[in-house]
């Protein structure tokens, strides 16, 4: 019996690199069985283990249709648009950065056109659905926060060239006496083509608000004294300050007060009526002048 030969060398080669699955399979493909052509629909291959770095390419019947997609987390997704109908073979081929390589492929039928057009709905709320192709005057410093949906149940995104600002689904409007140009796109799917609605947005004046401790118009017993500002208010969201008047009943019925630490009070020191305004100046082109009135009934 053989027990070696004890001046013999030990030697060592480079590890094999083995992509496996379950099935025996290194890459799969993950795609609808049916596409149409003029609809973009997402070819998506999975690379295992998922933590291979490298690329796919995808093909038509033997033909690149895509640049090499980077592998991230053992997925590689492509967006493709089909342009004939028939029965193709979509290919999908990778290549990792040790070297290993793959391929694999799946037959699908690719119907002619698409049913129709996605239909999609931009619906803001407390006002209402947006009509395609219509004009809207959103005051300066508004956000809008849409909803949207799409017969196709894709997902819809808006652009917007102007001086507005879009993120995701919120309109931010922060220019007057501009011109917004927003679009809603949905890139189809289950049977619908793409779709790109447009609307118009024009900007006007913003309409300044303020903070006020001043109470709701009603009735108010003689003697007291009520507080329409405190030190920390005075002030619009556009940074104008208030100046408050009385407009009836002043020194008769009530009078204005400025302590020292910086409030604005009213004081009723009759029975009737009084009416008290706050002013603040416009700017010019951006906020509207802010009005503020409330009148009192002393008791």
């Amino acid at each position: 019996m053989y027990s070696g030969d004890t001046n013999a060398l030990t030697s060592t080669s480079a590890q094999d690199i083995v992509i496996a699955t379950t099935s025996g399979v290194p890459i799969a493909l993950s795609l609808p069985p049916t596409m149409t052509v003029g609809v973009p629909t997402t070819l998506k291959a999975n690379v295992y283990p998922a933590n291979v770095q490298g690329s796919v390419g995808f093909t038509l019947n033997g033909t690149p249709i895509s640049a090499s997609v980077p592998i991230v987390n053992g997925v590689a997704t492509f967006q493709w648009t089909p342009t004939v109908a028939g029965n193709v073979t979509i290919g999908a081929n990778y290549t990792t950065n040790q070297g290993g390589t793959g391929s694999t492929t799946n037959q699908v039928t690719i119907t002619a056109g698409p049913v129709s057009t996605d239909v999609i709905t931009l619906t803001q709320p407390g006002f209402g659905t947006w009509a395609p192709n219509g004009t809207y005057t959103v005051s300066n410093g508004t956000t809008i926060n849409f909803t949207a949906t799409t017969l196709s149940g894709a997902a819809v995104t808006l652009s917007e060239t102007g001086p507005c600002q879009v993120s995701g689904l919120t309109l931010v409007v922060d220019a007057s006496n501009a011109t917004c140009n927003v679009t809603a796109s949905s890139p189809g799917g289950n049977g619908y083509a793409p779709a790109k609605y447009g609307y118009t947005v024009t900007t006007g004046l913003g309409q300044q608000t303020a903070i006020l401790a001043a109470p709701q118009s009603g009735r108010v017993n003689v003697g007291k004294v009520l507080t329409m500002e405190t030190p920390q208010q005075g002030d619009t969201n556009a940074g104008q300050n208030i100046v408050w008047r009385i407009t009836k009943g002043k020194n008769k019925i009530c009078k204005l007060g400025f302590p020292s630490s910086g409030a604005v009070t009213l004081k009723v020191i009759k029975r009737g009526q009084c009416s008290v305004r706050g002013d603040a100046p416009g700017v010019a082109n951006v906020w509207a002048p802010y009005v503020v009135v409330r009148t009192y009934q002393g008791k």
